[in-house]
């Protein structure tokens, strides 16, 4: 196993012994150490540009499977203090421009509105693709001109072709779910770490004199042990923000990281709603409609306020007034200026209004015609009815039933009229009138007697 001072001292002298690959030439001021290898930014004999090599500590299996022609085996030799030549895994790729994001954080000068979208659009990306990055974090990310953003360093890539079952890397401690093993191996495992990188940048953009006292010296502002306590400051002053600023798509996303559990649901339509338009005015022709247990507000089959809400009401007066977790937030709607305008948005609010009471007085008489039914499925009666004394009026079908039901199941005459508030001689009379068989009860049959033998 080469150690990372030996391939430091490798690549930066003037003789490098290589297997395959022509010579090279490493930049000294690039050069970058991890836990598993050594990177730099280099030039090769017989390819034009600039490339990113890197130089691994120790073998990994996954590496062809990841990084497929990129990677050379056994390419790099390196000498130890005593002498002995090893030769040493290497992959290179094409070298991008730009620095990494966790240079930017911490910084005053820092454009976090235009890091935030961009992050945004890599996380859509990501989970929109058919691998799993596996250890995102900053220092993996790279901004390059117009802020556009790159991953790199892919060692602990996910893909479904794979037949690896558990995961070589966990990401790193900062970034992943606490409850993260190497057996979780999913598509799902950059859930979490895209969750804490967009909370972040986005709370940094609202408010940043605000934020700036969470960020700690190793650029991370969240503790994910905390957020999923409920304790942590710097999440609670985010989704403060959120709430404020009525940036919903980033506070659905901020509570995704309280979840105890690694994968976060509905996150990359999260992503997706956080560029989604939002008009305001809102239009006059709005429809509250619903979307996985979420409310938003549609207009001509398009959703002009996402479904990220708890609660959207019918637009009244040139208001209308949204619920998100329990904070209440009035947007306005865009008033009708002209008269058939006018008599247009009446006769739409009308329409609402009438479909609303329609669906009303549907549910009251399905509650009507199936709560009777639901209460001899489950043996559920009403206490009025049980308490009231029945004696002398018709039998309704529903105790017809129940009286069916309880003979069916074996139970008394009494505990029958107890139930259904009449006498025992009613009950019998009406079963006699139905000409209800009453099943018999099965005797339990006797053991036969054998006699004990005689001892000798």
């Amino acid at each position: 196993m080469a150690s990372v001072v030996n391939i430091i001292n490798t690549i930066t002298s003037r003789v490098i012994y290589l297997r395959t690959l022509e010579h090279i030439w490493v930049d000294c001021e690039t050069i970058t150490k991890g836990n598993n290898a050594v990177t730099a930014r280099c030039r090769v004999i017989n390819r034009e540009g600039t490339w990113r090599i890197k130089c691994y500590t120790r073998h990994k299996a996954n590496l062809r499977l990841i990084y497929g022609d990129e990677y050379y085996p056994n390419e790099l030799g390196v000498y130890s203090i005593g002498g002995k030549i090893e030769y040493i895994d290497v992959v290179l790729q094409p070298w991008v421009e730009g620095k990494t994001l966790d240079s930017y954080i911490g910084c005053d000068d820092s454009d976090y509105v235009a890091l935030s979208r961009a992050f945004d659009r890599l996380a859509l990306d990501t989970l929109n693709a058919k691998y799993a990055h596996g250890d995102i974090k900053p220092e993996n990310i790279i901004v390059g001109e117009n802020f556009k953003m790159t991953l790199i360093d892919h060692d602990a890539m996910w893909r479904p072709e794979y037949k690896l079952y558990t995961a070589e890397e966990i990401g790193t401690e900062g970034y992943r779910h606490p409850n993260r093993d190497f057996s979780h191996y999913t598509k799902t495992i950059d859930d979490y770490p895209l969750a804490i990188i967009a909370t972040t940048l986005a709370a940094l953009a609202l408010d940043y004199s605000a934020m700036k006292q969470h960020i700690k010296h190793d650029k991370t502002v969240l503790t994910p042990q905390l957020c999923i306590n409920g304790k942590d400051p710097a999440l609670n002053e985010a989704m403060r923000l959120f709430l404020e600023h009525n940036d919903a798509a980033h506070y659905r996303i901020a509570r995704g990281l309280q979840s105890p559990h690694i994968v976060i649901n509905g996150l990359r339509d999260y992503f997706y709603y956080a560029f989604t338009p939002i008009h305001s005015p809102l239009p006059q022709d709005i429809v509250p409609e619903r979307s996985n247990n979420l409310w938003g507000y549609r207009s001509c089959g398009e959703w002009v306020l996402p479904p990220l809400y708890d609660a959207c009401v019918l637009p009244q007066s040139g208001k209308c007034d949204v619920i998100l977790n329990g904070h209440q937030i009035e947007l306005e709607v865009k008033e009708s200026t002209t008269l058939e305008e006018q008599a247009r948005t009446k006769q739409h609010d009308e329409t609402i209004e009438q479909e609303i009471d329609r669906k009303s007085r549907l549910m009251i008489k399905l509650k009507r015609d199936v709560e009777p039914a639901l209460n001899i499925l489950f043996n559920r009666f009403w206490i009025k009815e049980n308490t009231r004394p029945n004696s002398g009026k018709r039998w309704t079908i529903y105790e017809d039933e129940i009286l069916v039901c309880y003979i069916a199941d074996g139970y008394s005459i009494n505990t029958i009229a107890r139930t259904l508030g009449r006498s025992n001689a009613a009950v019998r009379r009406h079963i006699s009138d139905l000409n209800i068989p009453i099943p018999k009860k099965k005797r339990a049959l006797r053991k036969p007697y054998i006699p004990h033998k005689r001892r000798k």
